[in-house]
């Protein structure tokens, strides 16, 4: 596991402190926005990277217990990365667009 300041600069270095239009936020997410700059929120990065590493303990236990794990990423930039995933670890991917109610209806969309 990495070393938490490591995290943290790997997250500011790749800009996702960076977030919606000041315009464009739901109320939810103010816990998590540091603030706003050009109209653009501001994620609190070291909340994000403590988050990432309770996920990333969570993973390593549905792993250790031979479950899938279903890897989603539908942006671009996450397009690729996600594949590589699914693909290297044998295990489902979505990498382009979501089809809303695919988990909560499967047992129709499994029809199809």
């Amino acid at each position: 596991m990495r070393d938490f300041k490591e995290l943290f600069g790997e997250l500011v270095k790749a800009g996702v402190h960076f977030g919606h239009q000041k315009s464009r936020w739901c109320p939810k997410m103010e816990p998590y926005i540091w603030g706003y700059k050009n109209k653009i929120h501001l994620i609190d990065v070291s909340k994000t990277a403590s988050q990432l590493e309770k996920a990333e303990k969570f993973l390593e236990s549905i792993a250790a217990e031979g479950k899938n794990i279903l890897w989603v990423g539908t942006k671009k930039a996450a397009s690729e990365p996600i594949t590589l995933a699914g693909k290297k670890l044998n295990m489902p991917y979505v990498n382009h667009r979501w089809l809303g109610g695919t988990l909560l209806n499967y047992s129709q969309v499994k029809n199809l």
